[in-house]
């Protein structure tokens, strides 16, 4: 039998081609395509404004058929060109590959945050700050996508009993971000479907209610 010149991690897997094919005997390595199948593709954008404003590229691709994708090198091109390689995990039968695909310049954000203190409470006891969020979206993509926005809410550390948050209004609504695999204590996302030179202006408030006997840092 022949002996692979280094060890491969994960399983073997017997794929069935959909014909038959010749292979020269001459000692040396033959790629051979084995099935063609088309996947379903979602592509979507990414951007955390509050960490960077650049915009980044995913799509999520259906494995299409009834075995495994195994791990391995992988092309990618877009509209007909080579955009870049990546590496390619294994990819169980119904599972979702999830690429990221580099960034993407022709979606521009900006974010702006405003800040207000005021004194609060019965007794003028205690201070509440008030945070604004501004995030201004662009696109000059020629297709239509779906553009998800992530943001953070301050959270309280344990024993941190005499501090409250609280969200005071989104526009429009975004919903809590939910992702299996990230952690992201008080994240919130809206998404937006962009058009090509169309113009988004998101809004949200939250305030943070501390005893005035604590001082404000930085």
């Amino acid at each position: 039998g022949y002996v692979l010149p280094r060890p491969v991690e994960g399983f073997d897997y017997s794929f069935e081609v959909d014909g038959s094919a010749s292979i020269p005997s001459d000692g040396k390595w033959v790629g051979a395509s084995l099935s063609v199948a088309n996947a379903k593709s979602m592509p979507r954008f990414v951007c955390v404004p509050r960490e960077s404003r650049e915009v980044f590229r995913f799509v999520d691709v259906e494995n299409p058929l009834e075995a495994p994708l195994l791990a391995g090198p992988l092309d990618i091109y877009l509209d007909g060109r080579f955009l870049l390689a990546r590496s390619m995990p294994v990819v169980s039968p119904g599972e979702t590959l999830k690429l990221g695909l580099g960034v993407e310049q022709r979606i521009k954000v900006a974010r702006n945050v405003h800040f207000e203190e005021n004194v609060a409470g019965m007794l003028r006891g205690s201070l509440e700050l008030e945070h604004q969020l501004e995030v201004e979206v662009v696109s000059y993509i020629d297709t239509d996508a779906i553009l998800e926005i992530r943001e953070r809410v301050p959270v309280l550390r344990e024993g941190e009993d005499d501090i409250e948050v609280q969200v005071l209004k989104s526009e429009p609504r975004w919903t809590e971000y939910k992702n299996a695999g990230d952690t992201l204590r008080g994240g919130h996302q809206w998404k937006i479907p962009l058009s090509r030179g169309e113009k988004h202006v998101l809004r949200a408030s939250y305030s943070i209610k501390i005893s005035s006997k604590h001082e404000v840092v930085g």
